[in-house]
């Protein structure tokens, strides 16, 4: 009876140690997934970015420059995250292949399994960090973007290139941003951050780099903006016929329900934007993330300028310049005097153009 019981309690234990090694294993084997699916995914987003920022920049990008990837950005953090999760998978399954050694139970079944998953995670760490540096050196290794060091000298021949000859530009910048906020809440945000550098450019003492680097940045915005802009109205006018030949088909009542519909939609989303002016900050920012993941989550025309955490190009300024990329903006080069008004793609290139004859006008 004794023989018996013992042969139970074995029998049990020696179950339950497998149902743990399964578990073990399973939880290895998710975190492994994860840790493959991040690693794969950075990196092929990774050369997407390197790829944009050289071609949205041409010739004015002369030193190895990302754009968006900073201490601050998504895309950091998302390298981070894909090093953490292997160095999980790393440790975890070192800790059991530690259990399985001290209990003497290399015969186990899950010995190799363990072990097999430690060497792919160490050979995947290692390998994701050697090719974000390898195509992080690979495309930036053009004489072109060889610069740093005498950054000065070939801005001074960037600027004999571009032949800049014209360079009255305004000193200063002053939005109207009550007005702004009317038509468009979130613009502000962003043309702040752009009008602070412009005004205070050569004033500030920040180095040569840093300075060039936001000139980069600025310029990547609104160039990026103006291409996805055109992209996005190119599409809607092929559509355009397709939508006019529908309506023709329809029957004048099909029409009339269909128009009845926008035009409850659109007073929907007019009275909706009314209200959001009137919030404070913390609730605006509630229903403006919703606003964004539920409209344009639908249109596949605006996908491209959603904020993407794996595209480090793609911030939250951009996915803000789309907010409302017609609204007017109210702008003034004497200090408030005159008031000029203009469409927001419109000053955007004109803001633009100010900051190339400012920024190069002292190289």
């Amino acid at each position: 009876m004794i023989n018996v019981l013992n042969y139970a309690e074995n029998t049990s234990a020696v179950a339950t140690k497998s149902n743990n090694y399964l578990l073990a294993f399973a939880g290895s084997l998710i975190i492994l997934i994860a840790c493959s699916f991040f690693l794969l995914k950075y990196i092929v987003n990774f050369k997407k970015s390197i790829k944009k920022t050289q071609e949205i920049l041409g010739k004015d990008l002369v030193i190895k420059y990302l754009q968006g990837f900073n201490f601050k950005s998504n895309g950091l953090v998302n390298f981070l995250i894909a090093n953490i999760l292997a160095l999980a998978a790393i440790i975890f399954n070192s800790v059991m292949i530690g259990k399985i050694i001290n209990r003497n139970e290399q015969s186990n079944n899950y010995f190799p399994a363990f072990l097999a998953m430690l060497t792919f995670a160490i050979i995947w760490v290692f390998t994701f960090n050697l090719l974000v540096l390898t195509i992080y050196l690979i495309s930036y290794n053009v004489a072109q973007y060889k610069h740093k060091k005498d950054l000065a000298e070939e801005l001074h021949s960037l600027k004999n290139e571009k032949q800049l000859n014209d360079f009255n530009y305004p000193e200063q910048i002053k939005l109207d941003v009550k007005k702004i906020e009317q038509n468009n809440p979130v613009a502000p945000r962003v043309l702040s951050h752009f009008i602070i550098f412009y005004n205070n450019l050569f004033k500030k003492e920040m180095s040569l780099i840093k300075t060039y680097q936001e000139y980069l940045n600025q310029t990547f915005k609104i160039r990026f903006f103006n291409e996805s802009l055109k992209i996005i109205e190119d599409q809607q006018k092929k559509d355009l016929p397709e939508e006019t030949q529908t309506k023709a088909n329809d029957s004048s009542i099909t029409s009339q329900i269909e128009w009845m519909k926008k035009a409850d939609d659109r007073a929907k989303i007019l009275k909706e934007t009314e209200q959001l002016t009137k919030m404070d900050k913390k609730e605006f920012n509630k229903h403006y993330d919703e606003y964004l993941a539920t409209v344009r989550s639908q249109d596949p025309l605006y996908q491209q300028i959603q904020k993407n955490s794996w595209l480090t190009y793609r911030d939250g300024d951009i996915e803000d310049l789309f907010y409302n990329s017609s609204s007017p903006i109210f702008y003034s080069y004497d200090d408030g005097k005159t008031i000029l008004e203009k469409p927001l793609n419109e000053f955007l290139n004109e803001y633009l153009e100010n900051l190339e004859k400012k920024f190069f006008s002292n190289k």
